[in-house]
């Protein structure tokens, strides 16, 4: 999609509604599963493993419940942050303006973009006769671009910080590494906003 200030603007790793919608229905659908469990167990006066694993359904579940909820009053309280690129891909060694905006109405506390890299690593684990693979992340690399202090922006008002991201030519390129690992960069916006729960935009980019 081209941006309004550089010919890039980077979609969101996920949609926001559709991330909260996900969360909030696979949080009630393990509440439902986890409270007949529980409830399953108290007929018939069993308060051994039945219980527990009901319990530990349930309390997943209402993370999730929660999560989503949390979600949906973010994107009420304030408009979907946007990011743009001047170029694709980002090369390693060289550097890359960029530009975060922020649409009013909405009253930040605070505002940060971090670029950061994170590895996947896949692992086949057989357990109870079944295989299945699992995957392990962990933060390789991160630089802070962009701290924005408090501001207020009223209806129609529009906040605009440029960014420069600039990745050292020693960092692994995305994409698949081999031996089961793969690398994803992207750009995380976080916004602290008054009275409102706060929020985090996640922006994959290419680099090379």
């Amino acid at each position: 999609m081209r941006g309004s200030v550089f010919p890039y603007r980077i979609e969101r790793a996920s949609p926001w509604g559709a991330q909260a919608g996900r969360a909030l229905g696979i949080g009630l659908v393990l509440l439902a599963i986890g409270g007949t469990i529980c409830g399953f167990s108290l007929v018939h006066d069993d308060y051994g493993l039945p219980l527990v694993v009901g319990a530990g359904f349930s309390l997943v579940a209402l993370l999730l419940v929660y999560s989503g909820i949390h979600q949906f009053l973010a994107r009420a309280g304030a408009k979907e942050t946007l990011f743009e690129l001047e170029r694709l891909p980002v090369e390693r060694g060289n550097v890359r303006n960029g530009v975060i905006l922020q649409d009013g109405p909405v009253r930040l506390q605070s505002l940060r973009a971090n670029v950061i890299c994170m590895e996947e690593t896949r692992k086949q684990v057989r357990r109870n006769g079944r295989t299945r693979v699992e995957r392990f992340y962990k933060m390789i690399w991160d630089a802070n671009v962009l701290d924005e202090g408090e501001v207020t922006l009223n209806g129609g008002e529009r906040l605009q910080r440029n960014i420069a991201i600039e990745i050292p030519r020693h960092c692994k390129p995305s994409g698949e590494q081999g031996n089961g690992k793969a690398i994803e960069w992207r750009v995380e916006v976080w916004g602290r906003v008054k009275g409102k729960p706060d929020f985090m935009h996640p922006f994959v980019i290419e680099v090379r």
